[in-house]
């Protein structure tokens, strides 16, 4: 480890000696030197990895260890930059984010009941993505900040070309990880090339009273084909499931961008799903 004079002032086992004191600090008085050991061998020699934030944090005065951190927008002003006020502190002390968007409402729909006045979902991960390069992490660690968004979602096509090289320059983000969630219906119409049909959530929450993103598997087909003939939802638009998709692959092809998260497959092995569904995931996905 250099200081920022360049000197030396850590090398790699005292790191990996340092991080294994610090991490067998809960042991009974008796064991914690050996498991001190234990540590610092398994990790010298590389029969494990400790996660980046792990290493870096374990012997200073900022004690989180955690690699990530999970942030759902709601769609307000205030939840979004609070949200973004979040990130840049999270951020700081080297540990990724992933962020769900679904929430935020597509364009065109109203802002204080004035009709065609919202934007769009790309605006917001401008910001996000600024604030990622802005706060740098001491140079430690490269910024990772993952934006998910779902398949049904109104802006969908606008989220694809988040990172091409087409379009308005001044509209792209080139250093967030983007992500669209998948569910098992989707995949059901690419297969048989039927219709698919996208989304405001807001405006399916305001004639409804009820979240579309909330429901997962058979629950979500149920309520997504009661809102696709639900005559209310006016700004509801019909595609091709295998063009969306076909977009979703081409997109790849181009900027290696976005990720795939199935969150059907993901929450019906959910352990935890008494408690919370998960909407997304972070780079690694393991979090799942």
């Amino acid at each position: 480890l250099l200081n920022p004079n360049k000197i030396i002032k850590e090398l790699p086992q005292e790191m990996y000696m340092s991080a294994a004191l610090f991490l067998a600090i809960p042991e009974k008085d008796e064991d914690r030197l050996s498991v001190a050991f234990k540590i610092y061998d398994y990790c010298s020699t590389w029969k494990i990895s400790l996660p980046t934030p792990t290493l870096l944090n374990a012997r200073t005065n900022y004690h989180q260890l955690s690699s990530c951190f999970k942030l759902n927008i709601d769609d307000d002003l205030r939840s979004i930059y609070h949200n973004i006020e979040n990130m840049a502190q999270i951020s700081k002390y080297g540990w990724g984010i992933w962020v769900y968007l679904w929430n935020i409402r597509a364009s065109g729909w109203t802002i204080r009941w004035v009709k065609w006045t919202a934007g769009w979902v790309n605006p917001w991960i401008k910001v996000i993505n600024d604030t990622a390069v802005a706060v740098n992490q001491l140079w430690a660690r490269a910024w990772a900040i993952s934006v998910t968004l779902d398949v049904w979602h109104k802006d969908i096509y606008n989220f694809l070309d988040l990172q091409t090289e087409t379009w308005d320059i001044r509209k792209k983000a080139f250093d967030v990880f983007p992500a669209v969630s998948f569910p098992d219906l989707f995949m059901k119409r690419v297969k048989s090339d039927s219709d698919w049909t996208l989304f405001d959530p807001k405006e399916v929450l305001d004639v409804t009273w009820k979240k579309l993103q909330d429901t997962f598997c058979e629950e979500f087909e149920a309520f997504y084909a009661e809102c696709e003939v639900n005559d209310k939802i006016k700004l509801k638009e019909t595609v091709k499931a295998r063009d969306i998709f076909k977009e979703f692959m081409k997109t790849t092809v181009e900027t290696w961008m976005p990720y795939s998260f199935f969150r059907d497959s993901v929450n019906r092995v959910n352990p935890n799903k008494h408690a919370w569904n998960i909407y997304s995931t972070q780079l690694c996905v393991e979090i799942c």
